[in-house]
């Protein structure tokens, strides 16, 4: 794999302390990474060129109301 190609741009760990999400600006996604076992865990597509990441614990719920 060429490193210099995936052009690595932001860097959050989730809240187990165990994962980390790495934004990669030249391929348009983003990489989860077991810190422990180095297994990629999810590969997600992006807009383009993300050049950055960021981690929120807050969860929004769809309200129906009648």
């Amino acid at each position: 794999m060429r490193v210099y190609w995936l052009c690595p741009q932001g860097v959050t760990l989730y809240l187990n302390d165990r994962t980390l999400f790495l934004s990669l600006s030249g391929e348009n996604r983003v990489l989860a990474i077991n810190i422990e076992t180095q297994e990629v865990l999810g590969d997600y597509t992006t807009g383009e060129a993300p050049d950055g990441i960021g981690y929120s614990p807050l969860v929004l719920q769809k309200t129906i109301s009648y």
